[in-house]
């Protein structure tokens, strides 16, 4: 994300986000700082619409939070950078390879040059000395390029070590930044990415696609009673219930907040509906408690939206009609499943 403005301009959004953090109890350190000062130049509205929900509930801006936040708005950066540097590192090793490759064709080259010429001695008539020198010359040769080739050999395996070491490197750095540090399943920005393929998948197959829109009821509340580390377990919880609930191919994602969502390619709006009722369930009827302390922290609910995709409609409409459909659900007194075909 870019900032743009003369000198003056950029002092007052300082001083304002100082302001706001200094307001709010908020350590100004670099990540908050980065957070508050893109929301006072009003630069992102998902993330003026996300902290302004956050202030108006009261909820406290803690470290975590802050980690998810700028992991969501602003991790596209880091990610970025450490792909590019692990690229950086395959060409260098690749560069390294193709010197080897190189050098060791050069090798070939000249010892065939030097059998073409024995060869051609050999069908002349040489005194016999003549022969014994080609002999020693043709052996010589090919002791050097035997040694040649095991340092090759050498060279090339620690060169295809490194580079395989550096594509594993570059698929974590790609999973991790799809993945939700906190639940552990898939974030928005992997969300986003396989929401828009089955949409297209689902336009050219005409397979129906349904879209599960998720938040855990009252869960301020909860948050305030036991603590953000208890709160934090429990998202963790419903984030491994949704996804041991969903078949391959679906997928579970962290919205951001207590919102879930579930992409279900290939599922009717019927079928995706008893797969809510049953989520719901699942929660209802789960007995929350401390492992340590056996404190008993109660049950939750969960409001669970309910959309089948239009063929032709946009991404973000799909997603608009289900979070309707959520909130639906939550006026209608919570713990409850309502579909927007309703």
């Amino acid at each position: 994300m870019e900032f743009s403005g003369d000198i003056k301009e950029s002092r007052d959004h300082a001083k304002q986000a100082l302001k706001l953090m200094a307001a709010h109890g908020i350590p100004p350190t670099p990540k908050n700082y980065t957070i508050w000062y893109a929301y006072v130049t009003g630069s992102h509205h998902e993330l003026n619409r996300v902290l302004d929900t956050l202030v108006d509930e009261e909820e406290a801006f803690t470290e975590s939070r802050s980690d998810e936040i700028f992991s969501q708005f602003f991790g596209r950066l880091e990610e970025v950078e450490a792909i590019e540097k692990t690229g950086q590192r395959i060409e260098v090793a690749l560069g390294e390879l193709t010197k080897l490759v190189g050098v060791a064709d050069d090798g070939a080259t000249k010892y065939g040059e030097t059998l073409e010429n024995f060869a051609g001695e050999l069908s002349k008539e040489s005194p016999l000395e003549d022969l014994r020198l080609l002999v020693n010359s043709v052996m010589q040769e090919t002791r050097e390029m035997h040694e040649h080739n095991k340092l090759f050999a050498s060279q090339l395996k620690q060169s295809s070590r490194e580079i395989i070491t550096l594509k594993k490197s570059l698929d974590t750095v790609r999973q991790e930044s799809l993945t939700d540090a906190l639940t552990g399943i898939a974030n928005r920005k992997a969300f986003d990415m396989h929401l828009r393929n089955a949409v297209r998948d689902a336009m050219e197959s005409g397979d129906p696609l349904s879209l599960l829109m998720v938040d855990i009821d009252f869960f301020k509340k909860f948050n305030d009673k036991y603590g953000h580390q208890v709160g934090d377990e429990v998202l963790h919880l419903v984030g491994r219930i949704l996804e041991r609930s969903v078949r391959e191919g679906d997928t579970a994602a962290r919205f951001g907040g207590e919102e879930f969502v579930t992409i279900l390619p290939g599922t009717s709006h019927k079928d995706a509906m008893g797969l809510a009722e049953r989520i719901r369930s699942t929660i209802a009827t789960r007995k929350l408690h401390s492992r340590q302390s056996g404190e008993d922290y109660g049950t939750i609910t969960l409001s669970i939206g309910v959309a089948l995709y239009e063929p032709g409609e946009p991404v973000r409409q799909l997603i608009k009609r289900a979070d309707t459909a959520l909130y639906a659900a939550k006026e209608e007194g919570r713990n409850k499943v309502i579909s927007a075909e309703e």
